[in-house]
């Protein structure tokens, strides 16, 4: 089994995502509920950051959880997609995300992955027999 290009596993980019979702999550509701005490007439904007709160909180719960149970190198492959997507500089996160788990799943097709290699050529796929087969040229 190949070792992951350059030592990447991709916590880095897990770890960010986790400690951000995970702070402004729990900051929103704290942030609602000294809203709520100090303007207990006006409730729209504590019930609004409430609400944020609990979807960045959810967040947190489902990216904890997807780094929890993916291996080194799947969490390398998620985080290179990403990454490959953000040099590109478009806005389309529904594709990136995409690519992305399919990246992590194995299933990404060797065009793609060759596409996706022209927007960061300095950035190699991390690669294994076992998840991906690495793209050539």
């Amino acid at each position: 089994m190949a070792k992951v290009a350059n030592a990447r596993t991709g916590n880095g980019y897990w770890s960010t995502q986790i400690a951000v979702s995970a702070l402004l999550g729990a900051g929103s509701v704290g942030t609602s509920y000294v809203l709520l005490v100090v303007k207990p007439d006006e409730p729209g904007g504590a019930v609004l950051l409430a609400l944020i709160g609990i979807a960045l909180l959810t967040t947190f719960g489902w990216t904890l959880d997807t780094a929890t149970r993916s291996t080194p190198l799947e969490r390398a492959l998620f985080a290179w997609a990403i990454m490959q997507h953000e040099a590109a500089g478009r806005g389309n996160d529904a594709l990136a995300m995409s690519d992305a788990a399919r990246a992590r799943d194995g299933t990404l097709d060797a065009d793609r992955v060759r596409a996706l290699q022209a927007l960061r050529p300095g950035n190699p796929l991390p690669c294994s027999s076992a998840a991906l087969e690495c793209a050539e040229g």
